[in-house]
């Protein structure tokens, strides 16, 4: 449960699985030896420039013939609809999609309901 707290983990399992699925983050995962060489070898490296407050990184890949790629991103903000695209990976085992897509729905319009005693204790 804790190695999704760890940049380096994150790093190494969004090159071998599907980062956005909460199922990718299992016992598995911490026991397959791609993931774990992959983990020593990732760098966290301040940017001179940046404050703590700063949103953005920069993300620099070097293959093992040299070459580099890099990119930088300057919000980790979701975009407009990844909102529900998140909701339901991290719901719809618990609820099934369907319940999922339902209750999203009703929460984007939790202004209109008249009491909240849906939602249970």
């Amino acid at each position: 449960m804790l190695a999704q707290y760890s940049i380096p983990f994150c790093v190494a399992l969004a090159l071998h699985r599907e980062a956005r699925n909460p199922e990718s983050y299992d016992e598995t995962a911490l026991r397959d030896p791609q993931i774990r060489a992959l983990c020593r070898r990732v760098r966290l490296v301040p940017e001179p420039s940046m404050t703590h407050a700063g949103m953005g990184s920069t993300v620099t890949i070097t293959l093992a013939d040299g070459r580099l790629f890099e990119a930088r991103i300057e919000s980790g903000m979701l975009q407009p609809g990844e909102l529900e695209d998140k909701f339901l990976r991290l719901t719809r085992c618990a609820l099934g999609e369907p319940s999922a897509a339902t209750l999203f729905k009703r929460l984007q319009r939790l202004e209109a309901e008249n009491d909240l005693n849906w939602l249970g204790a």
